[in-house]
């Protein structure tokens, strides 16, 4: 192509843009983006003066506006990988703003949602001390309470006794024929385990659950 065609662009914005990032440079952000300005008043449709009014709006944290002096230099200039960059970076944010926003209306409206929780919690957590899988059916989670219910019963049913001489026996020796069965005394420590897990899954989903109510 012939370089005699290609647009030409004004000394005068060039200037502008020089001395708005030198502007910028120095931390005069104010300075620079009126100096950006003034360029873009001559070039409306220079592609750096548009990036570079983005760029200062976003650290001034006119989001909004920002995105759409990237959007305009993107029109202009399409592809451009920096721009490109810039605006998926806001949207993003944009996007965990609105977020934010809507938990913190939530909070606002349902202040008495933490006391809410703290409530579910503590029920889950009791039922679940009063036998494996409690929890998890106060929270709704039938598949996963009967599997709780039924292995902690089947392991502590069996084992159970068994355990416990074995948890007696860490702590002194036990009289003559109370030694614990140790496979039985294993199952007995899985079927504490499995009535632990159930305890924290509960406790942790009550509150999780509460939670997702509130953002539905």
């Amino acid at each position: 192509m012939d370089s005699s065609l290609a647009p030409q662009t004004d000394p005068r914005v060039e200037q502008l843009l020089r001395d708005a990032y030198i502007q910028r440079m120095r931390q005069q952000f104010a300075a620079s983006e009126t100096l950006c300005r003034q360029a873009l008043e001559l070039a409306p449709e220079d592609v750096q003066g548009l990036e570079l009014l983005g760029d200062l709006l976003q650290e001034k944290g006119s989001t909004d506006e920002a995105l759409a002096q990237f959007r305009q230099a993107l029109a202009v200039q399409p592809g451009k990988a920096s721009l490109e960059e810039k605006i998926a970076r806001l949207v993003l944010l944009k996007a965990e703003e609105e977020r934010e926003r809507i938990e913190a209306e939530l909070m606002i409206s349902s202040p008495h949602a933490p006391k809410q929780r703290k409530r579910n919690q503590t029920a889950a957590i009791l039922l679940s001390t009063i036998c494996p899988g409690g929890g998890q059916f106060f929270n709704g989670q039938w598949v996963k309470g009967t599997i709780y219910l039924v292995a902690g019963l089947i392991c502590l049913g069996f084992g159970g006794p068994d355990g416990l001489k074995l948890l007696l026996g860490m702590a002194g020796p036990l009289p003559r024929g109370e030694e614990p069965n140790g496979m039985l005394a294993t199952l007995g420590m899985v079927g504490g385990l499995i009535w632990l897990a159930s305890l924290l899954d509960a406790s942790a989903q009550a509150g999780k659950a509460q939670k997702n109510t509130l953002l539905d």
